[in-house]
């Protein structure tokens, strides 16, 4: 059978013609009635709809794509950031303050009955000073989590962490000696690392439990405390927690899935759950994840 085409309909959408749809018959000379191109016209516009709502939800899929990728550069150089800064204030800055207190050491040995406690002082204050910038050094990036990986990493970060705070950290894991990705790595240092500063701030406890394991295919991270407790729809709503935000999207760059539970008086547990396996543009699925503020 041969067709022809017997009617053409404009596709619009928002006011605007976006196609054609085409109506063929066997019939040659077909003659539509009214109630005919009104149903016409009615499928016509439900066709446009959808090819628009395909062409939005394309749009935002992209715009996402582009985000994650955005992200997960800036988390990139901000590590590399990071990295940079640490070497030279622990290479550059800690040898020239090394230097300086040996000078000094060698003026007071010179010159100790005419310049007394002054320059005991001094060589305080400069063992102070490299103090910091070794402190400032490691908090921007230990050296031991590029060149030992995650768990000598974590074992030094726990026992500076109860130095510091006196809060004891109780530690269990399994699988752990392995190496990860270095990206794996500094996404569950860092979460972890965040972690623990929140609980200092604010849970006021003297124990927090933190169990990491990893299987086949996730690494799994769980940090509880026994402490005040918190809000979590509040907290993640009112979005002054930079630290909440920043696990969010750090998990949101592997795919992964962040839960936080928390109740006023009854402590806090939060649980990681980072993918193992695949570059990160590809482990990305936005929705697997209730991001705060998407």
């Amino acid at each position: 059978w041969d067709l022809f085409s017997n009617l053409m309909l404009p596709l619009s959408s928002r006011g605007a013609v976006i196609g054609l749809l085409e109506i063929f018959s066997e019939q040659q000379d077909k003659s539509y009635t009214r109630n005919e191109i009104r149903l016409i016209q009615t499928m016509a516009n439900q066709i446009a709809t959808s090819l628009e709502n395909a062409r939005l939800f394309e749009q935002v899929s992209e715009g996402r794509e582009r985000l994650q990728t955005l992200s997960s550069r800036l988390v990139e150089v901000q590590e590399a950031e990071r990295r940079f800064i640490a070497g030279e204030l622990h290479d550059e800055v800690g040898q020239i303050l090394t230097g300086l207190k040996i000078s000094l050491e060698m003026v007071a040995r010179s010159f100790a009955t005419q310049l007394g406690s002054a320059l005991d002082d001094i060589l305080l204050m400069v063992d102070e000073l490299i103090g910091q910038v070794r402190s400032l050094s490691l908090d921007l990036r230990p050296a031991m989590l590029d060149d030992l990986g995650l768990l000598p990493a974590l074992l030094w970060q726990f026992e500076r962490y109860t130095t510091q705070t006196q809060i004891r950290v109780n530690f269990e894991h399994t699988e752990l000696a392995q190496r990860f990705s270095q990206e794996i790595e500094t996404a569950a240092y860092r979460i972890t690392q965040e972690a623990l500063t929140n609980i200092a701030r604010h849970a006021k406890v003297s124990t927090v439990d933190i169990r990491t394991w990893a299987s086949d295919d996730t690494l799994v991270i769980q940090i509880e405390d026994q402490g005040v407790g918190f809000a979590v729809p509040a907290a993640l709503k009112s979005g002054t927690s930079s630290g909440l935000t920043g696990m969010f999207e750090r998990v949101n760059l592997f795919g992964g899935q962040l839960e936080i539970e928390s109740e006023l008086n009854a402590g806090t547990r939060l649980t990681v759950q980072i993918p193992l396996h695949g570059p990160i543009e590809r482990r990305v699925r936005t929705r697997d994840i209730d991001y705060p503020g998407g």
